[in-house]
């Protein structure tokens, strides 16, 4: 899960370290096999769907701008070729309750 950012008032430089810790844990965990690999040809135009687990309630507006580092991480690793093409049917869906790990499960179908 990428840190909220929601009206923070952070530093570029720390901002750009956060983001950069972000796309390092992903690449881990695309390492171990947590995350699937790219596809050989990166989707140009997909359908994505979201599923937030969120100890409480985001408005949809700061839920969206959640979505920035990880759209962002599958365009710079191949997944998709630009994340301005994608088709969101759907808001993000948003479970909330306690848990150990909070995540984002994106998604994507190649049309």
């Amino acid at each position: 899960m990428p840190e909220n950012l929601a009206n923070a008032r952070l530093h570029w430089r720390k901002k750009n370290a956060l983001r950069k810790a972000y796309f390092e844990d992903c690449d881990y965990l695309q390492a171990i096999g947590v995350l699937p690999s790219p596809p050989a040809v990166p989707f140009a135009a997909p359908r994505i769907r979201s599923l937030m687990y969120l100890g409480a309630r985001m408005d949809t507006d700061n839920a969206m701008a959640r979505h920035k580092w990880p759209l962002d991480y599958l365009q710079t690793r191949g997944y998709i070729v630009n994340d301005r093409a994608l088709d969101w049917r759907t808001f993000p869906e948003q479970v909330v309750g306690r848990r150990d790990r909070y995540a984002i499960i994106i998604t994507l179908t190649d049309l």
